[in-house]
């Protein structure tokens, strides 16, 4: 199609090259009508004719104009492809057909694949951020659990310097009231 247009050309070019009716092909390469005449253009089906004014549509408000391509943007016509083939480029390249230069990722699938892997690295990332987080919680419980052992020990052994303590006093008292008893004794 580069050949015959003298120019790169993408997605929507290829839409209309691929999906229009002979009839609005030759009206369009006549001039009497151009790309953006919606209400004027044909095409072999009906989904093909909603794909190419959807993607125009959201070109027209994503960049103001429609003298552009977003692969994104056509990929989000037909979330109902994904994994397989794109709607009107087929087995192509995707990339090839915006730039006219092969990606290093050859395919649509390998182009889905690497999406795929960002959305598994992420969730893999939540994932890990949940361990560290739980991880955290039951390392401060440990610290909370051997703090509560230590002050139990704590209490225990001031509870035994108190029953020492007051052993030793009582001794101290039986002494002396043996001392009295026993000097009482005596006289």
């Amino acid at each position: 199609m580069e050949k015959i247009k003298g120019k790169k050309v993408g997605f929507a070019e290829v839409l209309l090259h691929t999906h229009a009716t002979k009839e609005c092909k030759k009206r369009l390469n006549d001039g009497e009508i151009n790309a953006n005449d919606y209400d004027k253009l044909q095409f072999v089906t009906d989904r093909s004719k909603r794909s190419y004014v959807s993607y125009m549509k959201k070109l027209e408000n994503k960049y103001g104009n429609t003298d552009c391509d977003d692969m994104e943007v056509w990929e989000s016509l037909h979330p109902e492809c994904q994994g397989r083939q794109l709607f009107a480029v087929g087995s192509s390249d995707p990339h090839f057909v915006l730039t006219g230069t092969t990606s290093s990722t050859a395919s649509v699938s390998d182009t889905r694949q690497s999406h795929e892997l960002q959305k598994v690295q992420a969730e893999l990332e939540k994932e890990r951020e949940a361990r560290q987080n739980i991880e955290a919680r039951f390392e401060q419980f440990e610290q909370e659990r051997e703090q509560e052992r230590v002050e139990r020990e704590r209490e225990r052994e001031q509870e035994r310097v108190e029953r020492e303590r007051e052993r030793t006093e009582h001794a101290r008292w039986q002494k002396y009231m043996e001392a009295k008893f026993n000097k009482f004794g005596k006289k």
